[in-house]
Formats: structure tokens, C-alpha cells, sequence
């Protein structure tokens, strides 16, 4: 549980320091001239965070509510008995 919990939080320090790093030094210039770049694109990071949380979200109500899932699904009911091919 420490390795687990230890691992949690090592993730959430690496992106709070991405994060305090760009935000201290876009918009810098160089010595050269040239424009300092974000080390994260966080406009993609956000967008892929908003889609996971409506998987979740998606995911969670479909289990509260005992639905199934909207996605098409290749088996059969365990109550339905297969279909012979008709060959």
C-alpha cells in the first residue's frame, strides 16, 4: 500500500512541477531570441482529462443504474440460446 500510495503522489509532485515550471517561464525569451515553450501542451491535457471524466462519469451511472453500456456488444445474452447457422 506505501508503494501504491507513494507512486500516487510522486505522479501528482512531477505534474505540479511541469506545471509551476511552465507557468513560471512561458513567455520567456532566451538569450538567443528565441521563445521559451511550454513543456506541457495543457490545452490537450485538459481536453483528454474532460473526455476520461465523461467515460467515468458515463461508466458509474450506467452501473448505479444497472444499464448496459451504449456500445455495441459481440455476445449474446446468457439467457438467449445461440442461433444456428443456416448453411
Amino acid at each position: 500500500m506505501r508503494m501504491f500510495s507513494g507512486m500516487i503522489l510522486g505522479a501528482v509532485f512531477l505534474l505540479a512541477a511541469a506545471y509551476v515550471y511552465d507557468t513560471t517561464n512561458a513567455g520567456t525569451t532566451r538569450a538567443d531570441g528565441t521563445q521559451e515553450r511550454p513543456m506541457v501542451n495543457w490545452d490537450v491535457v485538459g481536453r483528454n482529462a474532460g473526455n476520461w471524466a465523461g467515460k467515468v462519469q458515463a461508466t458509474v451511472s450506467s452501473l448505479i443504474n444497472g444499464t448496459k453500456s451504449s456500445t455495441p456488444s459481440t455476445q449474446t445474452d446468457s439467457m438467449e440460446a445461440p442461433r444456428p447457422n443456416a448453411n
